[in-house]
């Protein structure tokens, strides 16, 4: 079991509409799983945790959940960060050839997954 989490930007405050981009993925047991995007598909290089960060800077960036509850920025970098650093999570490097890791560990595909 496990919680996909999106950043939604470009919110629109008169309609509500939004972009989206899938963050990454927490399952318990398991290291989390980023998603990579490259510029000329989605218009946004994101290959690394740092990346994220700056890309979650962006003053209309919110990040909500699956089921659509917002999650404060400070709190969702700090749970990552927890589970970054506990040595008893699985690795998804050894279940698939599509995944690397960043300069800081983080493990990212470009493939989509949920």
């Amino acid at each position: 079991m496990g919680t996909n989490y999106y950043a939604r930007y470009n919110i629109c405050p008169q309609c509500g509409r939004y972009d989206e981009l899938h963050i990454c993925k927490i399952s318990f047991g398991w290291k989390p799983l980023f998603q990579a995007y490259r510029e000329e598909e989605y218009g946004v290089e994101i290959r690394s945790f740092r990346d994220w960060v700056e890309f979650w800077r962006q003053p209309d960036v919110k990040i909500v959940d699956e089921y659509g509850d917002e999650v404060e920025k400070e709190d969702f970098v700090g749970l990552l960060a927890i589970r970054h650093k506990y040595e008893g999570f699985k690795s998804h490097l050894k279940s698939d050839r599509g995944i690397w890791t960043d300069k800081e560990g983080y493990e990212f595909t470009y493939r989509e997954f949920s």
